[in-house]
């Protein structure tokens, strides 16, 4: 057991974290100053509150307009990395109440502007950051947010009637699709809801955050296997009773046949009922390296010779399949060893990385490539893959030493598919035993091909356990991949790409558009995964396809002064552009050219005159790959068209470029949200103490205490009620516009 309380002190920027174990309560706090300086008389508003998942705090204080989010170590305690939301929210709102989405995804929001009372609740986009107001007709004071046991949020918003909570349906869904219903739940006789809850509960930080009981999605299995249903049920709820659609009772069941199985709960979190359709199909080993004939030997350096691992093909299907022998690269870096395999078979070992991090592509991967050249008018479809393995305490090598092993925690997966990745998979845990490992295929389209293609399955163990021996062994056998047939009118073929930065970051949430029209009168759309992934399924073979990428939203992210400074720099003859990437960030109008007019208009965004850039969206996505050193930006092609489809997967890949961030320090979802310092150099501006009493302009003189050479600065000021005049300097060209 092990728990955190955390508060924060008054008169400080602290917070203190107490640890409780099953020992009791560490009375040393671990102190972490970090964020803002929260006075007596700021304390009080709304309270300190965590994710569901630990990883993050929130606290706000009402009077003073603050409301901060942290990460949060649960390993440690500490507290770091302050992000300011305040920022996100109008100038006018005080924050009383917020919570997070069940899933982590979404942080809700409840405010009142100061004097009116009028109340506002928004939801925060944690991954793109974009905040939007529900826009909810209250009629009332602002209340608390609290995530009850049943995976809804409850408003206690103090309107009419005041005998009731409002509820959020749907908390993980943004927009209206979060299904708010004002009054829902109406409360008992003679008691009122009144602003705040009850102070959070245990299950807002440790809920789990697969909460919702599921079956998981409808899925295919190979013939001869079986499956293990599980619902996943949330580990803080007190489930009382399992009742499942073969009428037994307990926690799991196992099938294998085809059918549709279900499962009802009944708990203290409330009562559930998951479906889950699954078929057997099929499967049969078309591939298959027993490593038997393994050879290690230092002397004649067939321990860095992979050529005896060469494969046998079981069963013939519509088709032909080729492979080579497994294999790793550069050689003398990475050898082989033969070690005892399955049911007293020969297995291979090989060494880990020693890195606790994944790294795709790796020279010490284990590798095998297989091309598949299917009949005319049939598919051929890789269904699975499986081996054995084991991270062994002990090494053994066949003819050789054995002794302590310094084995890897974890292996992971990567498969290309004609040199693209169309799988990862990392982080998966060694067994130190024999452990038969299973990757299903089945309801992946991209593992199926209708003309000749190549597989690349790599496969790498890494992060040693650390007990300081020499040797770090991961030991393998009896690898098979299982295929089979079906007819090519039987599936339809994919569209699918990556959507990342120039500097090959994924972009996530990008809405990719996908039309048989060029002019795109009819569209589907998806949105990119994390990994900026996407995927268009069930087209026609021998159609016209277009697709092209659009994004509008977080428009302020990656820019700022220093992005003027580049377009003045450049308009000036300074510091031209270079490449076709920095001119299409700086055309903020969409024009076709770049131009004094980006220039003012991008200033106008950072002053808050615009909320969005005019005639042109926040990101331009262009196919990739297309000749980016030149200087026209009327070159730059955002479409992609495929004339003839007539491949089972086309690959389309995209460039995102974001609108008026010349410097590329755009922020994507995973990466910090710490401030750049860019450079040590500090300019301090100097303002005098001065009275100011109410009605009557005062000047606020702002100067520095240096002379120094700039190219820019920005700031803000909070008016605190004051109502701004005018702007104006005899020493700098400044001006009301640039306000």
């Amino acid at each position: 057991l092990e728990i955190w309380i955390v508060t924060h002190k008054f008169n400080s920027d602290e917070f203190l974290s107490y640890l409780i174990t099953s020992s009791g309560l560490d009375t040393f706090p671990i102190i972490s100053p970090v964020g803002s300086f929260l006075s007596f008389d700021e304390g009080h508003g709304a309270p300190i509150k965590g994710s569901n998942n630990g990883s993050n705090l929130i606290l706000a204080s009402t009077n003073s307009r603050i409301i901060e989010m942290f990460d949060f170590d649960s390993g440690t305690g500490h507290i770091s990395n302050v992000y300011n939301i305040q920022n996100l929210l109008n100038k006018q709102d005080d924050v009383y109440g917020f919570e997070f989405s069940p899933n982590d995804s979404i942080l809700y929001i409840c405010t009142f502007e100061e004097g009116s009372f009028v109340t506002h609740l928004y939801q925060l986009d944690l991954h793109s950051q974009l905040i939007t107001d529900l826009n909810i007709p209250f009629e009332s004071t602002p209340g608390g947010l609290q995530l009850g046991p049943d995976n809804k949020i409850y408003c206690n918003c103090k309107g009419a009637p005041h005998n009731a909570l409002s509820i959020v349906h749907n908390p993980n869904k943004l927009g209206i699709s979060c299904l708010f219903e004002y009054n829902a739940l109406l409360l008992a006789p003679g008691t009122l809801s009144l602003a705040g809850f009850p102070a959070p509960s245990p299950y807002s930080f440790f809920l789990d955050s697969s909460s919702i009981p599921s079956l998981g999605k409808d899925t295919n299995v190979c013939t001869g296997s079986s499956l293990v249903l599980n619902p996943h049920f949330p580990t803080n709820c007190d489930s009382t009773s399992f009742l499942w659609s073969d009428g037994s009772t307990g926690t799991e069941i196992t099938v294998d046949k085809s059918g549709e199985f279900w499962v009802e709960i009944n708990s203290s979190c409330g009562s559930f009922k998951d479906t889950i359709q699954v078929d057997f199909t099929s499967c049969v080993p078309i591939l298959y390296y027993d490593l038997e004939v393994c050879k290690a030997n230092m002397i004649d350096g067939s321990n860095m010779d992979y050529s005896e691992f060469t494969p046998a093909y079981p069963n013939q299907i519509c088709g032909e399949v080729k492979a080579g022998n497994v294999f790793r690269s550069s050689l003398a870096e990475n050898k082989h060893s033969c070690t005892p395999g399955v049911g007293n078979s020969v297995a291979m070992c090989i060494s880990s990385l020693n890195s606790c991090s994944y790294s795709p592509g790796h020279q010490g991967s284990l590798i095998f490539e297989v091309m598949i050249i299917p009949d005319p008018d049939t598919t051929i479809w890789i269904k699975g893959l499986e081996f054995y393995e084991k991270g062994p305490t002990t090494y053994s090598w066949i003819n050789g030493p054995s002794g302590l092993n310094n084995y890897p925690l974890y292996y992971g997966i990567r498969i290309l598919k004609n040199s693209t990745e169309i799988y990862h998979k990392e982080n998966i845990p060694t067994s130190v035993t024999w452990s038969l490992q299973r990757f299903n295929f089945l309801d992946d389209t991209l593992f199926r091909v209708e003309e000749n293609t190549t597989f690349r399955i790599e496969l790498l163990p890494y992060c040693p356990v650390g007990n300081g021996a020499d040797v770090s062994a991961w030991d393998i056998d009896e690898i098979k991949i299982f295929g089979g047939c079906a007819s090519v009118e039987g599936f339809k073929p994919v569209i699918k790409g990556e959507v990342k930065t120039q500097e090959n970051q994924a972009i996530s949430g990008a809405e990719m558009h996908l039309s048989q029209d060029p002019s795109f009168s009819v569209v589907d759309k998806i949105l990119t995964e994390e990994t900026g992934i996407y995927l268009f399924d069930q087209l026609e073979t021998g159609r016209s396809y277009f697709v092209k990428g659009n994004k509008n939203d977080d428009v302020l992210n990656g820019v700022s002064t220093l992005d003027l400074i580049y377009i003045q720099k450049h308009l000036l003859g300074i510091t031209p552009f270079t490449t076709l990437y920095q001119y299409i960030a700086a055309d903020v109008n969409h024009s076709g050219y770049v131009s004094v007019i980006d220039l003012l208009d991008l200033r106008k965004l950072l002053l808050g005159i615009y909320s969005e850039f005019p005639n042109n969206t926040s990101w331009r996505f262009g196919s990739w790959p297309q000749e980016m050193n030149g200087t026209q930006i009327s070159h730059f092609g955002e479409v992609s068209s495929i004339e003839y489809l007539d491949k089972d997967t086309q690959i389309v890949d995209f460039v995102g470029i974001k609108t008026g961030d010349l410097n590329g320090d755009v922020r994507l979802q995973g990466q910090s949200s710490a401030i750049e310092i860019r450079n040590r150099n500090q300019l301090e501006f100097l303002i005098d103490d001065q009275e100011m009493i109410a009605g009557i302009p005062f000047i606020l003189r702002i100067k520095s205490g240096e002379e120094s050479l700039l190219a820019g600065f920005q700031f803000a000021l909070d008016l605190h009620g004051m109502e701004f005049i005018s702007l104006n300097s005899s020493t700098i060209p400044i001006s009301q516009e640039n306000y």
